[in-house]
């Protein structure tokens, strides 16, 4: 018993040191032999043994693990189901470079639009950037800061667009999102202040741009009742404007959406949501003051300047998407809207529709993604500050849009757009715009 008791201790230490040195443990053994401990055959064993868990994987973790922690089966009285590698307590907690993420894009642009009686010559040329840069901090494993930096006219919530002129002046940089994310389990997160909310909501970029930050607090719950399919349950409370000496404007609003796996290729979403409005006319009167650029009022004013409707906007959505082949993943969404707020003349303009179809995908270079985008919004269907601002039709909006987007360096893509709109109610020209982008993430 004693000399087995020593074959193995042998093993375990000529294992544990087998990372730092090269060197055979002969001498060891040869040492043993001539005092007596052991036989040559037993050290010969040894060897073998020693040479026979050096060439299985992780053998040396388990090892090093095996005798690491014996009060751990003390007292349970029962081995580990699986041999674990010992930490300090230092090596428990991660490093400020671990718990911290840094990511951004820019987006340089060349514009060109075309609209008869909005310009001198109906035409305007004009070359742009964007500039988004963010970081999220992990405080505990549940709960992390989110911050992100954007370019852009801070007063204006649908564009972060920079124009390059007035003489090489300075630009601004302003916080664009500042928010705590808590995550407790898979099952619900909710995060609280200032976000992009466009990946926690399921919306189209004709009701809200896809450079609106939201402020204010979301939460979700998720469920799964079956391997193919899920369901979110998502609430939200934003403040749009905030005033001493008159009531707050504030936005409700509560999605439910689902996704359903109908083969290895095919899957499908659908969706309802309602958003009510309160006292909207406080930021329509920021808009009026020029206090809140962007998007002009499209929305049915009377005499006074004041909303003829108020905006209780239900939707619905639905998704197919097909991956058969994975150069040419196919994807349809559809929106539909109707604001039950709408009063007076805008009973007749409480609607609108969004459409859009997507081949392709432009994630690797070399790849090529092509959309089509149609849009349909009569003047009080949506609210119109938080609408497409390319469109430049806010929320009085006919039109198309086309995209042509090809994969380039690593982390990099160029994308071809032009958009042809016009007012759905009302007179005017037909605008066309064409964009010519070249994006860099990093």
């Amino acid at each position: 018993m004693r000399k087995r008791f020593v074959i193995v201790i042998i093993t375990l230490i000529m294992a544990s040191v087998s990372a730092g040195s090269a060197e055979p443990m002969d001498p060891l053994l040869k040492l043993l032999v001539a005092r007596g401990v052991i036989s040559a055959d037993e050290a010969a064993a040894v060897q073998k043994e020693y040479e026979q868990m050096k060439e299985k994987p992780g053998a040396e973790a388990k090892v090093e693990s095996a005798g690491a922690q014996p009060t751990a089966v003390a007292e349970n009285g029962k081995a580990p189901s699986e041999a674990r590698i010992p930490t300090s307590p230092a090596s428990k907690r991660s490093t400020w470079s671990e718990r911290i993420k840094l990511a951004g894009d820019f987006r340089l642009r060349a514009e060109n639009t075309h609209e008869k009686g909005f310009f001198d010559d109906g035409n305007r040329l004009r070359f742009r950037y964007r500039l988004r840069l963010g970081l999220e901090a992990a405080i505990t494993e549940h709960l992390k800061f989110a911050m992100q930096l954007r370019s852009g006219d801070p007063d204006n919530p649908v564009s972060d667009n920079q124009s390059f002129d007035e003489g090489f002046n300075k630009n601004q940089f302003s916080i664009a999102q500042a928010n705590l994310q808590w995550r407790p389990s898979g099952t619900f997160d909710l995060w609280a202040g200032k976000k992009d909310p466009k990946k926690d909501w399921v919306v189209s970029d004709m009701e809200w741009d896809s450079d609106v930050i939201a402020e204010g607090i979301m939460a979700r719950v998720h469920f799964k009742p079956a391997d193919h399919a899920s369901v979110d349950l998502i609430g939200y409370d934003y403040i749009l404007d905030e005033n001493k000496s008159s009531s707050e404007a504030w936005l409700y609003g509560i999605q439910l959406n689902s996704a359903f796996l109908l083969s290895e290729t095919d899957s499908l979403g659908m969706g309802l949501g309602f958003e009510y409005f309160e006292n909207p006319q406080a930021v329509v009167d920021l808009s009026l003051e020029g206090k809140l650029h962007g998007n002009h009022v499209s929305n049915f004013l009377d005499e006074d300047g004041r909303l003829i409707s108020d905006f209780h906007i239900g939707q619905f959505q639905a998704w197919w998407k097909n991956t058969a082949s994975k150069r040419w993943p196919l994807k349809v969404s559809l929106f539909a809207y109707q604001n039950f707020g709408a009063r007076g003349i805008a009973e007749d303009a409480d609607t609108a529709y969004f459409g859009r179809v997507s081949l392709g995908a432009h994630k690797h270079p070399g790849q090529m993604q092509l959309r089509y985008t149609c849009y349909y919004s009569e003047a009080d269907a949506l609210f119109y500050a938080y609408t497409q601002s390319d469109t430049r039709r806010s929320s009085n909006l006919k039109g198309h849009r086309f995209d042509l987007r090809l994969g380039g360096p690593k982390h990099s893509y160029l994308n071809l757009t032009w958009y042809n709109t016009r007012k759905q109610q009302g007179e005017g020209e037909t605008m066309n715009r064409f964009q010519l982008d070249y994006i860099v993430k990093f």
